[in-house]
């Protein structure tokens, strides 16, 4: 893996969680995983911080799992931001 690890932030706010793309050992690659709350998202391109936070965001959208419990924000700049939808509120860490 060149990216390293995405790691979840502890939250402020219960049911909200941010995940930041860090590239400083190098972009993600095609083929990389990233694993959401036990559902493994797959990289078909990688790239930069924000090219990778972008795709995940696409792939935990077409995660049936996962865009059931999420509202999924990117502020473009390798920041990804879950909110739990109403009635998916926890207050536990997103893994």
């Amino acid at each position: 893996m060149a990216g390293v690890a995405p790691t979840p932030l502890v939250p402020a706010v219960a049911g909200v969680d941010t995940i930041t793309f860090d590239t400083t050992a190098g972009n993600f690659n095609a083929g990389e995983t990233v694993t959401i709350d036990g559902q493994v998202l797959t990289l078909a391109t990688g790239g930069t911080a924000a090219v990778t936070a972008t795709e995940v965001k696409g792939l935990a959208e077409a995660n049936a799992t996962l865009n059931a419990k999420y509202t999924i924000t990117d502020n473009s700049a390798g920041v990804l931001t879950f909110t739990e939808k109403a009635g998916q509120e926890t207050a536990a860490v997103l893994t």
